[in-house]
């Protein structure tokens, strides 16, 4: 599972350096990383939905 997180989280990251996400991209991975930081799971969730919202294509 955290196999899994790691490497959409990378394949997010690689999107947002360049620049398709624009400021969402960065406000869900600071999200992302406040929450494992503090490891709070309401914040990592939110952050989550977020980054995969913006993965979807429309």
């Amino acid at each position: 599972m955290i196999e899994i997180t790691l490497a959409a989280l990378r394949i997010a990251l690689q999107q947002v350096v360049h620049g398709e996400f624009g400021p969402l991209g960065v406000a869900g991975f600071c999200l992302l990383g406040i929450g494992l930081k503090a490891r709070n799971s309401t914040c990592i969730l939110v952050a989550t939905i977020l980054l995969v919202l913006l993965m979807t294509p429309s």
